[in-house]
């Protein structure tokens, strides 16, 4: 399953090795104990995290794409919001990748939106033993995770 992910103008990929310069050209950071404990219902032993706060974030070629928008002209057009991608690794491959949007539904919509739609166009319809928003191939799922002012997509494996 190939979901075209570029964080920050870099390409990421289930199974990909991990690469210490790549994650710091793509801003990302090694999480500590306590921090990954906020995302203790994802991980399995072993797992290492890596956090990138307000990265701009690419699905399936530019098929979806947001970016954070935040300081004075932001608010001053009331369109605010933040982004965030955690990498997980085991064993140095990645297993799972989240990307999100946060503070804003709007943008949360649109970019949950243009993931559906690209992931339809490209992957195929959804598997029908997961849900309508959930995908599986080649031992991977990719899925979308709406909340409210923030969305979620997930790419890991099976």
């Amino acid at each position: 399953m190939d979901i075209g992910l570029e964080i920050n103008m870099e390409s990421f990929s289930i199974g990909d090795s991990l690469d210490a310069e790549l994650l710091r050209d793509a801003g990302f950071k090694k999480l500590g104990f306590l921090t990954k404990k906020a995302l203790s219902r994802f991980l399995i032993s072993g797992d290492e995290v890596y956090f990138s706060k307000n990265p701009m974030i690419e699905l399936f070629g530019g098929g979806a794409r947001v970016c954070p928008m935040s300081g004075a002209q932001a608010r001053a057009i009331g369109i605010v919001n933040g982004t965030s991608c955690y990498i997980i690794y085991n064993q140095n491959k990645i297993r799972h990748i989240i990307c999100q949007v946060v503070g804003n539904a709007e943008c949360s919509d649109d970019f949950l939106g243009d993931a559906r739609n690209a992931a339809g166009s490209i992957l195929g319809v959804p598997d029908p033993s997961k849900s309508s928003e959930c995908w599986s191939q080649d031992g991977q799922i990719f899925f979308l995770e709406p909340c409210g002012a923030n969305g979620k997509v997930h790419w890991k494996v099976a």
